[in-house]
């Protein structure tokens, strides 16, 4: 991969303050980077960043041989200094996605475009307690009866192979399905919703949290609270729990677990 990055400082009494800009290639052939993509070819991207009268702006772009072209733009701004506001947009061209015949159960793929959208804030009280909250809309994900007739062949899938019958020629189909139905935020539209609150209770290096992901399309949910702490030398820890609500048809009461924990033990050197 090679890069190039550029960044300038202007004059205060200008309404452009910053820029920067980086530029990337990245080649994909046989021999590297086949983790991006299978098929060989050079790809270019292009990241413009600007501070322009207290608003941070982002411009993306990307255009290869190995995934679709894709531009993108995002911008920030606080509006008070403990209250920050941003956007982003993006556009994917020629967007593939698998599609499931309900009738044969065969499946298909369609290539479309699609715009994805993100409008969030970040409020930050004065008793040190952190507000995220944002809406995130994925123009190319799969519309909730796509991801209900995914589901189907998927459970068809698993009932054959719990019954010891020969798999089915559509099997294979099913578990790359399943593996694409785990990825986060498979469908359209989400709300995200983040609260932590640094040292509760005067207990130094400690900071409980709570994440909720909702999906818009049908209300089903995940719910992760945790607690960190920083309180060891070049040491980081963490507890989290999460549970995943919703119906057998729904993006997150289809996940592979209803409820998880985790410990995470980081160690800096």
């Amino acid at each position: 991969m090679g890069t190039l990055e550029l960044t300038r400082s202007l004059a205060d009494a200008r309404p452009l303050r910053t820029f920067g800009a980086t530029a990337v290639v990245l080649p994909v052939t046989p021999a590297l980077n086949r983790e991006f993509a299978i098929d060989r070819g050079l790809n270019a991207a292009l990241r413009l960043t600007a501070l322009v009268a207290d608003t941070d702006l982002d411009l993306y772009a990307f255009t290869g041989d190995s995934r679709s072209n894709r531009l993108g733009i995002g911008a920030g701004r606080n509006l008070l200094p403990e209250l920050v506001v941003y956007r982003e947009l993006a556009w994917t061209d020629e967007e593939p996605r698998p599609v499931v015949d309900p009738t044969t159960g065969r499946v298909g793929r369609i290539t479309t475009g699609g715009i994805a959208g993100l409008i969030g804030l970040r409020w930050q009280a004065p008793t040190d307690t952190t507000v995220i909250l944002e809406y995130l809309h994925n123009g190319t994900g799969l519309r909730p009866q796509e991801f209900a007739d995914a589901l189907a062949l998927i459970d068809r899938a698993a009932d054959r192979l719990e019954s010891g019958l020969p798999p089915a020629p559509g099997d294979e189909v099913a578990r790359r399905l399943a593996r694409a139905s785990q990825r986060p935020q498979p469908l359209r539209d989400d709300l995200y919703l983040r609260l932590s609150h640094k040292e509760p209770w005067g207990l130094l290096y400690v900071t409980p949290a709570v994440t909720t992901i909702i999906d818009a399309a049908n209300g089903s949910a995940t719910v992760q609270p945790e607690l960190s702490s920083s309180g060891f030398t070049n040491l980081e820890l963490r507890l989290r729990t999460q549970a995943n609500l919703g119906e057998r048809d729904s993006d997150f009461g289809a996940r592979a677990s209803r409820a998880r924990l985790t410990f995470r033990l980081r160690a800096f050197f």
